[in-house]
């Protein structure tokens, strides 16, 4: 089976989390930034993919059933992860240091010098751009 299709719409997934973590589908809908009734459609799209009930609807409350709390457990940790890879991700572009000089200067003085450099700030990446026009 296809990846793709064993996974419902992530946008359903990520509506569903906050929901169940507001506990409130207005709420919800303010973080998301969309309306309550494009929540409540996506919680429905959800349930009838999966043929299970989400929430139990009361009068002004809902409550999650216990499919909901397993899915909403699962995707709080994965989305967190998420975060976190991403996090990682963003700061590989901060500890790069790019040096631009002429090709003569990079040759003889700078590239010389790089190992110790490297020695002295091992969490860094350095890119060197050697060329003579400006």
């Amino acid at each position: 089976m296809n990846f793709r299709r064993r996974i419902p719409s992530l946008t359903a997934l990520m509506t569903l989390e906050a929901v169940l973590r507001h506990r409130s589908f207005t709420a919800a809908a303010i973080e998301l930034g969309v309306t309550q009734a494009a929540v409540s459609r996506q919680i429905a799209t959800l349930e009838e993919e999966l043929g299970l009930p989400m929430f139990v609807r009361k009068h002004r409350a809902i409550e999650p059933t216990t499919a909901c709390l397993t899915l909403g457990t699962a995707l709080a940790q994965s989305f967190a992860s998420i975060a976190d890879a991403v996090d990682v991700v963003r700061s590989f572009q901060q500890n790069v240091v790019t040096i631009g000089a002429t090709v003569a200067f990079s040759s003889f003085w700078l590239l010389p010098r790089l190992p110790q450099l490297r020695r002295e700030n091992p969490g860094i990446q350095i890119r060197v751009v050697s060329q003579d026009t400006p």
